[in-house]
């Protein structure tokens, strides 16, 4: 066949007439191969390789292998020196295995095999159900997510692994040395050390420096205070109350503090020039200023002349 061929077509250019001459040559040997099998080999596309061990320490009795569209199977125990041919519709039965022993079997199945056959593979035994380890047709990665997907990951990934290892090795070669004015700042540990007017007074000293006010301010948030401050007014807003101090200093960066709301009797109770201490957090509102998140308040000492408590007032979108 091959001969009768090469005669009928001499050898050419590698092109489109070699690409038919070849793919003709193909299907000639297909149809001879074909004409020698039996019409039951011409239906098998697939083929399962298969060995079947018993780990335990006692024998497995009623072992039954499921392999999907196999219709033909050879089995072989290990004890036996010729496998038996058999006809199956799926499963296959193989009987007993002996502790520690195993039983090879191929199957061919009458359509092609995929990875998604793999998960309906089951061997059971009268005890319950063994445990299937396959052999995949590449990694499971590229199975469920595809080779293209898994070769971007994988340069992503050292892509990424290069960078950090550049910007590690630059932050080490590069000195960390202060450049420019210093911000003066109160004691800003996890408590806030400076009091209301210290607090300010830093504040208005960087007057004309939006930057560092801003810096200033920034580093203040989150701080715990504890302040003595006066008292001026009150109003609630949803569900919770907000009051007004030192707008005797114009231009402070904190004049606010918020209460929840069931402290609205207490604080609606102070008057205009009380003096009271707060104990809570600075919390930011913008750039320029602050505001007090009060967890705690006490009065110190009343305004010498007291103006009457303000009228509990909500706002209008309350």
């Amino acid at each position: 066949m091959i001969t009768k061929f090469q005669t009928e077509n001499p050898k050419q250019k590698i092109g489109d007439d070699a690409y038919y001459c070849a793919a003709e040559l193909g299907s000639g040997v297909r149809y001879c191969l074909e004409a020698q099998l039996s019409w039951q080999l011409r239906s098998l596309y697939g083929c399962w390789f298969v060995t079947v061990k018993n780990t335990g320490k006692k024998k497995c009795l009623d072992v039954n292998l499921r392999l999907p569209h196999a219709i033909r199977a050879t089995v072989r125990h290990d004890r036996e020196k010729d496998p038996s041919a058999i006809d199956i519709t799926e499963v296959i039965h193989l009987g007993e295995l002996r502790p520690k022993g195993d039983c090879e079997v191929i199957a061919w199945a009458d359509q092609h095999l995929s990875n998604y056959d793999y998960a309906s593979v089951h061997v059971t035994h009268e005890s319950g159900v063994g445990k299937i380890r396959g052999q995949w047709r590449n990694d499971r990665f590229s199975y469920i997510m595809g080779p293209a997907v898994k070769a971007v990951g994988v340069g992503i990934f050292i892509f990424a692994l290069w960078f950090t290892v550049l910007q590690v090795g630059f932050w080490f070669l590069t000195p960390h040395a202060q450049h420019g004015t210093p911000t003066p700042s109160p004691n800003l540990s996890s408590r806030l050390g400076a009091d209301y007017a210290e607090f300010v007074a830093g504040f208005r000293k960087l007057d004309g420096r939006d930057r560092e006010q801003e810096e200033y301010l920034a580093a203040a948030v989150g701080k715990e205070v504890t302040w003595d401050v006066p008292f001026e007014r009150a109003h609630t807003l949803s569900d919770s109350v907000f009051f007004s101090f030192g707008l005797n200093s114009p231009g402070a960066p904190v004049q606010t503090a918020s209460l929840p709301l069931s402290q609205r009797d207490r604080i609606f109770a102070f008057h205009r020039g009380d003096v009271i201490r707060i104990h809570g957090r600075l919390s930011k509102i913008d750039a320029g200023a602050l505001y007090v998140q009060v967890t705690e308040f006490e009065l110190l000492r009343q305004a010498t002349s007291p103006s009457p408590s303000p009228a509990i007032t909500q706002s209008p979108n309350e």
